[in-house]
């Protein structure tokens, strides 16, 4: 297995200054989009460098990312259509 290329016991996330008015939450890697891309590359930090201390962002409040978003009705109705032809 491959060594990781930063130290995995100081890169966890954690949170800064505990509660007060500026406090944030700190992430050591973020992905963003979680599409099947997104949700790839989590899967491959954790399957090469054993890596878990990552947060996946999307602007929705699931994972899909656009097929989740854009339903495609004509799709159905194409493939539907296909499928009476033959």
């Amino acid at each position: 297995m491959a060594q990781p290329a930063f130290d995995t016991k100081r890169e966890s996330i954690h949170r800064v200054h505990g509660y007060d008015k500026d406090a944030y939450t700190y992430y050591p890697v973020i992905i963003i989009g979680a599409g099947e891309s997104g949700i790839a590359m989590g899967c491959r930090l954790k399957e090469v460098l054993g890596f878990d201390q990552f947060r996946i962002f999307d602007r929705q409040a699931g994972i899909g990312g656009t097929w989740w978003i854009n339903r495609y009705a004509v799709s159905y109705k194409d493939l539907h259509e296909e499928g009476q032809r033959s």
